[in-house]
């Protein structure tokens, strides 16, 4: 096989008294196999790259990286580790946390999710926004309903009638914060961490363009950043918008962030804006 013919050549060049070449050929084939989807097969390459005496890849924070990119794509929590690692020598990047916050809001793990994307220095606007959102939705696990930690499990949800927000909260609090239907079966909240919650876990439209209206109070820019995130995530909500923004000036609410949206819909809907992106 391709991975065995790399191994094998790796081990020749070892041999030959060349281990950074060694450890170079498996890094690179491992690129290959990660880039055609087999991500075991890249994920053993590039361990064994590393563990290859004097390669220099046991204190290459990138080659860390990888591998945990091989695990976090194979739904692996020993991703994580090797996240750390590359953090702990020197990557000083949001991706390697971005994803330890993922996998740790999948296994429960709320707090600590929170804390570490409390830690991330965002380097695009999509990136401040996922933190934002995220990290607000996180905030409203943690100090309203108390989930520091929770055993997931499956949530299954009966009936057509909306759950009262207290109802769902109930559900979501004794078996799956994150359960998507759960909150989009909940009803409305006057509070904004709910609306972030239920727009991040649930993907609610509606919630999607609240939070757009509570930032734009304080940070236009970054309205338009957590609603183009909100039109990337949810494909409903570009449809919904419309009737949502009418239904709120009808209802005689005055707020620029709902120009702001009307804003960001009429340069999406442009040729020009999609050829620029």
């Amino acid at each position: 096989t391709c991975e065995e013919r790399a191994l094998a050549e790796a081990d020749k060049a070892r041999r030959a008294g060349d281990p950074v070449g060694a450890g170079l050929i498996l890094t690179q084939r491992g690129r290959i196999h990660f880039n055609n989807g087999d991500f075991e097969g890249a994920r053993r390459l590039l361990e064994a790259a590393i563990d290859i005496p004097g390669s220099g890849l046991r204190d290459d924070a990138e080659a860390f990286y990888r591998v945990g990119q091989c695990l976090w794509n194979l739904r692996d929590p020993q991703c994580e580790d090797w996240y750390l690692k590359a953090i702990e020598l020197g990557l000083d990047a949001p991706e390697p946390r971005f994803g330890i916050v993922d996998l740790r809001i999948q296994s429960g793990r709320y707090r600590d999710a929170l804390a570490m994307i409390e830690e991330i220095d965002p380097e695009t606007d999509r990136q401040a926004a996922t933190q934002l959102v995220a990290g607000n939705a996180l905030q409203f696990l943690v100090d309203e309903l108390g989930l520091s930690r929770q055993e997931v499990r499956e949530v299954s949800l009966t009936g057509e009638e909306p759950l009262s927000p207290e109802a769902a909260i109930e559900i979501l609090s004794r078996s799956n914060a994150t359960n998507r239907l759960a909150w989009l079966s909940a009803g409305t909240d006057e509070r904004v961490q709910f609306h972030f919650a239920k727009a991040w876990f649930g993907d609610d439209a509606f919630s999607w363009i609240a939070i757009t209206l509570a930032v734009a109070d304080s940070d236009p820019d970054g309205a338009r950043s957590v609603f183009r995130l909100g039109l990337e995530r949810v494909p409903a909500l570009f449809e919904a918008a419309d009737i949502a923004l009418d239904a709120l000036e009808v209802g005689a609410l005055r707020h620029e962030g709902i120009e702001l949206c009307r804003a960001i819909l009429t340069d999406l809907r442009t040729v020009s804006w999609f050829e620029g992106a």
